[in-house]
């Protein structure tokens, strides 16, 4: 846990540049760090305490631009929140939050970060926070922030059957088992849930939970070829571990650790005989202007899963289940790409992403106002956000011009859609070929793999 010494509170708050307000409620600082440069995120000098006790509050909507953020005289300008948690925004838009106490330095937390490839040159460039509207985020917040996650006991006490149980507790499933997809993705084709290998931020047994299922899929169907397993965490040592105490598991899958890679280092024949495909990916899935960002990261999963698709043809095709952490968000978006490509209509795809919120958070449909808002910050943003990757287009550009507190995502991605004249499966293929690098024949192979006859 990090923590303020004493030589660096007594060097901090003298300075003027460090911490000044005044009366037209603007607020400077410096950059102290990029505290999670997997997202982005970026420390201040200054604590929660001091910022509230210069008169911001929890719920402020407070516009932060970070000055000269280039070397040029570019500077970078965030739409945020205050907030005590960052899974108060519904985890979707950047915000101003503090996790390890009042007295700490507080950070900027993204996940779209047009910035981020820029990482340790930010520390010490000036940061000025401006008032936008006084708790103008309280109402929306009481909307998407989500409610306290569901045990396991909680789900058994409510459906009273062990199989189900296990299923809602580990996001498990078939997305065919949505209403729509079955006639676009064959069924026992694709898979989708949580981590299966103690992965950070699982609480308890849900990664067990997971693990039995997915072997129990595997006996089952008693597969030929092992069952292609996609993570989209970074698993490391984690994975290591995993191998040695399930050892009998490992001989199904042909798990070896020296695919914890990213693919376009491998050649395609080499990929394909690799059952397990790690990629860490962040949640800046439209970056790819540097080596190794989001974008390529997507790219090297799609590039995997045609490698494997090649293996087999009808009977023959090898199902695969691809997870992050709780299968929520990254795992989210490329199965909206992968449903989006397959001509899923975008109700659909918010019903698949949204059957997590159900899992985790018991967010039904009849809770109409906290259901239409987190679909409106989690699938629909990304769904506009896919019609921003035409040919010479940037998406990080047209993204970072958007204030996501007051964007209306779905009614901004119908009209959007209409106005360009083009289908989702345009948009996804268009993002796959012009931001995550995967080519046209790694597309087709995908689709003949979802479905026999496309």
């Amino acid at each position: 846990m990090r923590s303020i010494k004493k030589t660096c509170l007594a060097f901090l708050i003298p300075l003027a540049f460090s911490l000044s307000s005044c009366a037209n409620d603007t607020f400077k600082t410096t950059v102290r760090s990029v505290s999670n440069p997997a997202f982005g995120n970026v420390d201040f000098n200054v604590t929660c305490n001091d910022f509230i006790s210069a008169g911001y509050e929890y719920d402020d909507l407070i516009d932060v631009t970070i000055k000269d953020v280039d070397g040029h005289g570019k500077d970078a300008v965030f739409n945020t929140a205050f907030v005590k948690n960052f899974n108060e925004t519904g985890y979707f838009a950047p915000c101003l939050c503090n996790y390890e106490g009042a007295n700490e330095y507080f950070e900027l937390n993204f996940s779209i970060n047009p910035t981020k490839e820029l990482g340790e040159q930010l520390v010490g460039k000036k940061v000025v926070f401006a008032m936008k509207k006084k708790a103008g985020f309280k109402e929306r917040r009481e909307l998407v922030s989500v409610p306290q996650r569901l045990t396991y006991d909680d789900i058994y006490e409510e459906t009273q059957d062990r199989d189900l149980t296990n299923r809602r507790y580990a996001n498990f499933r078939d997305v065919t088992e949505i209403k729509g997809i079955e006639d676009k993705i064959d069924k026992g084709i694709l898979y989708r849930g949580s981590s299966p290998f103690d992965a950070k931020d699982n609480p308890g047994d849900r990664d067990v939970v997971t693990d039995i299922l997915l072997y129990q899929k595997i006996q089952k169907e008693n597969l030929d070829t092992p069952m292609s397993e996609v993570s989209l965490c970074n698993v490391g040592e984690k994975l290591d571990n995993f191998m040695k105490e399930h050892k009998k598991r490992m001989d199904m899958f042909f798990y070896d650790s020296t695919t914890v890679t990213l693919y376009k280092t491998i050649n395609e024949t080499d990929i394909a005989k690799k059952a397990f495909c790690a990629v860490n990916l962040g949640a800046d899935f439209f970056n790819n202007k540097v080596e190794g960002k989001d974008a390529l990261a997507v790219g090297d999963v799609f590039k995997y899963l045609a490698a494997r698709a090649r293996l087999g043809k009808g009977s023959s095709r090898i199902p695969a289940y691809i997870h992050c952490n709780e299968g929520k968000d990254r795992t989210g978006f490329i199965l909206m790409i992968l449903e989006a490509l397959m001509g899923v209509g975008a109700e659909t795809i918010k019903k698949d992403f949204m059957l997590t919120f159900y899992n985790y958070y018991n967010v039904k449909e009849e809770d109409e106002e906290k259901y239409k808002a987190l679909a409106d910050i989690g699938a629909y943003r990304d769904l506009y956000s896919l019609l921003c990757c035409g040919e010479g287009v940037d998406p990080l550009a047209e993204l970072s011009k958007i204030d996501w507190y007051t964007f209306d995502a779905k009614k901004s991605f119908e009209e959007k859609l209409e106005h360009d004249h083009k289908t989702l499966p345009e948009c996804a293929e268009e993002y796959l070929i012009n931001v995550a690098k995967v080519s046209k024949d790694d597309i087709k192979a995908i689709k003949d793999w979802l479905k026999e006859t496309h």
